[in-house]
């Protein structure tokens, strides 16, 4: 809102026709002040002024009319330029020291360039001109001689009363209305540019959901097939339970204790089941190959550097066994990683580090800046990887597994991805460590 609607509706103006209204009664104001201090001035003494007076009372009326007619300027412009006009084309029979009108007119051109369409505006100002051109070479001064109004100045130094009413619908005419059609033209530029960002910001919100609603569908699959093994353990267990229970009590015992331990597991990724898909999806058409986890994390480094990722992968800690979820999510943290600084930052030297701790897992994958074109800094919004969708999957995963994630760009250029898994307190049946492999050095530590 701009300052002078703020002003007005301070008072109690707050709608197009009322700012009309008072803008009307100002455009009036100033031509009333117009003719008085005209006529006090150039009207001569007393004996002369009395039969000016009708004249001047005419005046004053004229400006009254053209700018009270303003206030329905909005509602109909054309029709407003017309009584405008025509309110300043009979001043003009009038002397100077009573015409004081000509600025609501070009309030009301202004009003047809802005508020009408560019034909339907253009013809309106063309006829309004012509018809004023008429005006002064027909009528204005037969009907100035009528009225008996005497020109001042030699008749060597007067201005054709045509081509000073052509100067006048250039200066009243022209020049307001093309201001007014520059105008409308900005404000629709303007709201196309608005128009086009809240597009692009739904289209852009729509692609984040879509995103988040793959990965979870994605994420459901892989607990329903976590769920459905640790079924299938819990059968198997609950057979051999009862093959013993006779002749051997205390191996039955230990049975059961894995059933009630694989019970609440199932319960567990069930629950998480329930909660990724409270957003509703297509299934994923993955294939049915085993879920990936951390025991594959020196093949996936593997698989980068035939594919031109200089990476080196180090591993803090003792590698042990951890729960399901964990070690999922951490493996997809890693592969999103990693195809990230393929994708958005080629060249790159990178490090991967797994830190087994107590009570936690820490994934890290940090970049260099790209020696190419494009930097890490790419990812920021979210860009797909080969097996998700960015930093959105990774903050979906790492959520639903209960962990934080950290993603963002470095002083230097690069770009760093930090992920911490708790580990403790699940039920989750552990999965199998990562194999013997020669621990890596981060080259950094190599230097002197």
């Amino acid at each position: 809102m701009r300052w002078w609607q703020t002003a007005l509706a301070r008072v109690g103006v707050r709608t197009p026709i009322g700012r009309d209204a008072v803008g009307a009664a100002l455009v009036a104001l100033v031509g009333v002040a117009n003719v008085l201090g005209g006529a006090a001035v150039d009207v001569p003494g007393e004996t002369a002024a009395e039969p000016a007076r009708p004249l001047v009372l005419a005046g004053l009326g004229l400006v009254v009319l053209e700018g009270g007619v303003l206030a329905a300027r909005r509602r109909a412009p054309a029709i407003v330029l017309s009584v405008a006009l025509a309110a300043v084309l009979l001043a003009q029979a009038l002397p100077d020291s009573v015409a004081g009108g000509g600025l609501g007119a070009a309030v009301a051109a202004y009003t047809v360039g802005a508020h009408r369409s560019r034909r339907p505006a253009l013809a309106v100002l063309a006829v309004a001109a012509l018809a004023m051109i008429a005006w002064g070479a027909v009528v204005a001064q037969p009907l100035a001689a009528t009225l008996q109004v005497q020109v001042e100045g030699p008749a060597d130094a007067m201005i054709p009363p045509a081509l000073d009413l052509g100067l006048g619908a250039l200066l009243l005419l022209a020049v307001p209305g093309l201001i007014g059609a520059y105008v409308q033209t900005r404000r629709a530029y303007t709201r196309e540019l608005v128009d086009r960002t809240e597009r692009l910001q739904r289209e852009r919100e729509e692609r984040a959901r879509r995103a988040v609603a793959d990965e979870r569908t994605r994420i459901a699959r892989e607990l329903h097939d976590v769920a459905a093994h640790h079924v299938s353990s819990i059968v198997v267990q609950a057979g051999a339970a009862e093959r013993v229970l006779d002749r051997d009590p205390e191996t039955a015992r230990e049975a059961l204790a894995f059933i009630r331990a694989q019970g609440k597991e199932t319960l567990a990724s069930m629950r998480h089941l329930v909660g990724v898909l409270r957003v509703e999806g297509e299934a994923d058409a993955a294939g049915t190959e085993p879920q990936p986890t951390l025991a594959r994390a020196h093949q996936l480094v593997d698989d980068a550097r035939a594919g031109g990722v200089e990476i080196q992968l180090r591993l803090d800690g003792e590698p042990r066994a951890l729960p399901a979820t964990v070690d999922l999510a951490a493996y997809r943290v890693l592969q999103e990683a990693i195809s990230n600084v393929r994708r958005h930052a080629p060249g790159a030297p990178t490090r991967a580090r797994l830190a087994y701790a107590d009570a936690h897992l820490e994934v890290e994958v940090s970049n260099d800046a790209s020696p190419q074109a494009g930097t890490a800094e790419a990812t920021v919004d979210g860009g797909e990887a080969d097996s998700g969708h960015g930093l959105v999957g990774m903050r979906e995963r790492v959520a639903l597994a209960g962990g934080m994630l950290e993603a963002g760009a470095r002083r230097d250029g690069g770009w760093r991805v930090r992920a911490l898994l708790p580990t403790t307190g699940r039920s989750d049946e552990p999965t199998a460590p990562p194999p013997p492999h020669p621990r890596e050095r981060d080259p950094a530590e190599e230097r002197p």
